[in-house]
């Protein structure tokens, strides 16, 4: 079954773009521009015929009888998301950083528990750091918007530091990923 979920932390986001610092950090590390995207309403049957139409062995849509190839080009087209920089995966599982329960003790306020191996951002003290983690999730599709893996909070604390990466191509990666996941039936 596919599943869209709408943005679910209006209230930060309203915070976020009173706090100036907010707005530097996002503008500095390239995510200003999606952030500002408004978010997008759910359109069920156009995202299911999408997925239908996802070819995973090929890696793009067919349409008809012709296929239909997405590329960094067209997600900077539509996202305004940058394309130059580091590259990025939100899915790894390097080894490097700090455990979560050190981010969590070092950024979040006193109390908060991870939730699955996850960092809570909404626990996050820093405004710029919890909206650029917000961020970081609904580029890369998480399940758990309100949750930050390691990976996510690694890149998110580089971007809080005026780090510019290459967001397309993480983006694209991911989706790519997700389209298959649901084209053969499982969740990811």
């Amino acid at each position: 079954m596919l599943e869209w979920k709408e943005r679910e932390h209006e209230v930060n986001d309203q915070a976020a773009l009173g706090d100036r610092a907010t707005i530097v950090s996002l503008r500095n590390c390239g995510l200003l521009k999606f952030f500002m995207c408004p978010g997008l309403r759910a359109q069920p049957l156009l995202l299911q015929r999408m997925v239908a139409m996802w070819e995973p062995d090929s890696q793009r849509f067919l349409v008809r009888d012709q296929y239909l190839d997405i590329e960094v080009d067209d997600i900077y087209f539509l996202t305004g998301l940058s394309r130059r920089g580091d590259p990025v995966e939100f899915g790894s599982r390097g080894g490097g950083g700090e455990p979560v329960e050190s981010y969590i003790r070092d950024l979040c306020t006193d109390g908060t528990r991870r939730q699955g191996g996850k960092l809570p951002i909404q626990h996050v003290t820093d405004i710029p750091l919890r909206t650029i983690l917000y961020t970081v999730t609904r580029i890369a599709g998480s399940t758990s918007a309100h949750l930050a893996s390691k990976s996510q909070v690694m890149i998110s604390i580089r971007a809080t530091e005026g780090i510019v990466f290459d967001w397309c191509s993480g983006l694209l990666a991911n989706l790519k990923d997700q389209l298959t996941c649901y084209r053969q039936g499982r969740q990811k």
